[in-house]
């Protein structure tokens, strides 16, 4: 009995071994950061710079800020807690940018609210920081601009609205690249050198 267990015991040793290095890689592959992007990447990206907007009385487009990343995000202005949180968090992110990077995004925010002026939606836009762009639209340029971008948006009864809650990226050449939604936008800072 005793050369049976002297037998079974490197087989044993090895099972043991095999078992905690198969922990340590399912450990690593669960909490190491991974190389790569933490956004949805878009496979066939596709324009959305002709789509048009109110900017401050002026009919403009995406194309208006071309040769820079666009970060647009779908909200509204009276917004009691997703849009805030978001505009903080590109507020946060923009801000730790160096100026030369900064000068190659443009943090766009787009009222999915028809009470929201152009005025109203350009001043909450640059309450989180100047350099900031908010837009409007006539329900139509408003409705187009949601289906192009895949948002979906709905007034409630209390004047509130609920909105699709995600972050879209178009690159310089006008071209909706990646999304991010609200669990994965922690990590823009991290992602902005890999675009």
């Amino acid at each position: 009995m005793t050369v049976l267990n002297m037998r079974r015991s490197p087989w044993l040793i090895a099972l043991g071994a095999g078992l905690w290095v198969a922990m340590i890689v399912v450990a690593w592959y669960v909490f190491w950061p991974r190389e790569g992007l933490r956004a949805s990447v878009l496979e066939h990206p596709f324009a959305v710079t002709e789509l048009s907007f109110i900017h401050l009385g002026q009919e403009v487009t995406l194309d208006t800020w071309d040769n820079r990343w666009r970060l647009v995000f779908f909200g509204y202005s009276r917004c009691p807690d997703v849009c805030p949180i978001t505009m903080a968090h590109l507020a946060q992110f923009y801000q730790g940018l160096t100026p030369k990077a900064q000068q190659d995004i443009q943090v766009i925010m787009i009222s999915v609210d028809p009470a929201d002026t152009a005025e109203v939606i350009q001043n909450y836009a640059q309450g989180f920081d100047q350099h900031f762009v908010g837009l409007t639209g006539s329900a139509s340029q408003i409705a187009q601009a949601a289906k192009s971008f895949f948002v979906g948006y709905q007034q409630l009864p209390d004047e509130q609205f609920s909105h699709t809650e995600a972050l879209f990226v178009v690159d310089p050449e006008g071209l909706l690249r990646f999304i991010y939604n609200s669990d994965n936008l922690r990590y823009l800072a991290s992602d902005w050198s890999k675009w």
